[in-house]
């Protein structure tokens, strides 16, 4: 006999928006349950600033972090640089260098004489 597969999906209260959203499991209501949204960005914060060095199939060494700038889950083969005490992926380390440089440079007019 084959095997009956049935979908529960149980209404919950958002803890940290209030919109109402849907579980695939049981609430028995003495949890906190967040929408698809607020746990996105609650699991973004919570692991803001921690790296985790993870191994590919082929045993080499890759690094998990999420960047403080642009906040997206990156996954580098080089451990990710702090700059000011956030981390950086390199796109956003190179954004970073060039608004560096640029705002180091002092502005030059050039004036004609007219004799």
């Amino acid at each position: 006999m084959p095997k009956k597969e049935t979908e529960v999906l149980c209404k919950i209260l958002c803890t940290r928006c209030g919109k109402e959203g849907y579980v695939p499991f049981v609430a028995d209501g003495s949890r906190n349950y967040y929408c698809a949204e607020c746990l996105t960005t609650f699991n973004v914060e919570k692991k803001r600033g921690t790296v985790k060095e993870v191994k590919d199939p082929k045993g080499r060494s890759r690094y998990e972090f999420i960047c403080d700038i642009c906040l997206r889950l990156k996954r580098s083969s080089e451990q990710p640089k702090k700059s000011r005490g956030q981390l950086m992926c390199a796109e956003c380390a190179e954004k970073e260098k060039r608004t560096q440089r640029t705002a180091g440079r002092k502005r030059i007019v050039i004036a004609n004489k007219e004799d």
